[in-house]
């Protein structure tokens, strides 16, 4: 999952892919300040962090609720439980090169196929 600045503005459905409820969604942006941009809401990421905090802060929340909030919270913060790893750390520079190029071969192999496949699809689709 990629991070976000805090300058960022996120969507609702942005905070449902986060794994948020419809419920906890519209507690949080209830009163945070949002613009309209093509006719959704939009919230900066740091009005949003702070409206988590502050829910957070409420004792009678349930305990999935505040797993969720948790985890949303990290999230934006760019904490991840997602390691990168060069799998071509020790392999000397020609290796990577020719290992990266053959997979990029095969890519556009399968880019050409599904090409064909879509194309396919649409003449039938128009033919019919």
């Amino acid at each position: 999952m990629r991070t976000f600045t805090d300058e960022e503005k996120i969507r609702r459905y942005h905070l449902a892919a986060l794994g948020l409820s419809s419920y906890t969604i519209r507690q949080l942006v209830k009163l945070v300040e949002f613009s309209v941009v093509d006719g959704a809401h939009e919230y900066r990421v740091v009005d949003i962090k702070r409206a988590i905090v502050e829910r957070l802060q409420n004792q009678r929340l349930v305990a999935r609720s505040r797993q969720g909030l948790e985890q949303a919270l990290g999230l934006l913060e760019g904490k991840s439980n997602v390691v990168r790893v060069d799998f071509l750390k020790n392999v000397p520079l020609p290796e990577k090169l020719k290992i990266r190029n053959e997979r990029i071969d095969e890519l556009s192999v399968q880019e050409q196929v599904l090409q064909r496949e879509t194309e396919a699809v649409l003449h039938q689709a128009v033919g019919q």
